[in-house]
């Protein structure tokens, strides 16, 4: 262990939504070659007062001290069906020390986009939820603020991509998604 109390050898995971800071602050030019427009609008979201407390909630809760994957959605895992059956992560540079509520928060919305069903949504997200309580997953589950903040970075993701591969649809549900957590965070302080 390091006299932070992080075992050794364990390098820094990143903290996935930097770049969402420097663009609301305006420093790191502009948030990628998507549309002015999808640019705009991220601004624009990015500079509300409940996405703000959601962003600075999230930046200051991050304590480093979980091995965390850092990119969870299903680009990275695999699932394997022989023996031995069940689900591998692929490692990506954003792994590391960091918060287990980004992983769980990214597995949520990965599963969110999968099945939009409601009842099978519902069942989809309490089976992986108790199963990673069961597996030692840290308490408590993650809040309103890191909704909002992975469904950011999902639409910071899409802008980054060249102009007319995302589209605005796309773009604006996610930004929708972000306000209604930023909402609901601001309603369970309150």
């Amino acid at each position: 262990m390091d006299r932070d109390g992080r075992p050794d050898g364990i390098p820094l995971a990143p903290r996935p939504w930097a770049r969402l800071l420097a663009v609301r602050d305006g420093a790191g030019g502009g948030a990628g070659p998507g549309t002015r427009g999808e640019e705009e609008r991220l601004r624009a979201v990015l500079e509300e007062p409940v996405v703000r407390a959601c962003l600075g909630a999230v930046d200051r809760s991050w304590r480093p001290r979980t091995l965390v994957h850092g990119r969870l959605d299903v680009s990275t895992v695999r699932t394997f069906l022989t023996r031995p059956a069940g689900s591998r992560y692929v490692l990506q540079a954003s792994s590391g020390l960091g918060h287990p509520a980004w992983d769980v928060t990214c597995a949520l919305a990965a599963l969110d986009a999968l099945d939009p069903r409601p009842r099978s949504l519902a069942r989809s997200r309490s089976t992986f939820l108790a199963s990673y309580l069961r597996g030692g997953g840290a308490q408590p589950l993650p809040a309103p603020p890191w909704r909002c903040v992975v469904a950011l970075t999902q639409a910071m993701a899409l802008v980054d991509q060249p102009s007319g591969e995302a589209t605005s649809e796309t773009v604006d549900a996610l930004l929708a998604r972000a306000r209604a957590a930023a909402s609901w965070a601001r309603r369970r302080t309150a």
